[in-house]
């Protein structure tokens, strides 16, 4: 095993595409970067206001939520056959309202593997 260098870490990699069948129909889902992960985390969270006595208090926290968490991971995911995404942050609200469970959980099993994402109830929590 070799010591990678500056240049070797900064280096953009190559990120795996693979294609997914949808009856008579096709996407193309793909890994995420590291940045993309990072935002996907955050689609993964919802401002809570703070409550005192049951009145608020003006304050926020931030929660986890498992909320339309397939239509997130298909928005990071979904791209055309040379890797460019296709979709918006936002657009997982419209995926969700859309797309038959059956479809999107198809997208999202494959992109759970990609992205080595092994329990998505576990990520959420942690």
């Amino acid at each position: 095993m070799a010591l990678l260098s500056k240049e070797q870490l900064l280096a953009k990699e190559e990120l795996k595409i693979e294609k997914v069948s949808l009856g008579k129909d096709h996407v193309f889902v793909r890994q995420m970067n590291a940045h993309e992960h990072s935002k996907y985390s955050q689609l993964l969270t919802k401002q809570v206001p703070v409550l005192e006595d049951g009145k608020p208090t003006g304050e926020t926290t931030v929660e986890s939520t498992m909320d339309d968490w397939p239509s997130k991971l298909a928005t990071c995911t979904l791209c055309d056959e040379k890797g460019n995404l296709l979709l918006e942050p936002g657009d997982w609200e419209t995926i969700a309202k859309n797309m038959t469970a059956a479809k999107l959980d198809k997208i999202a099993t494959v992109a759970m593997r990609l992205n080595r994402i092994k329990d998505q109830e576990a990520k959420v929590k942690n």
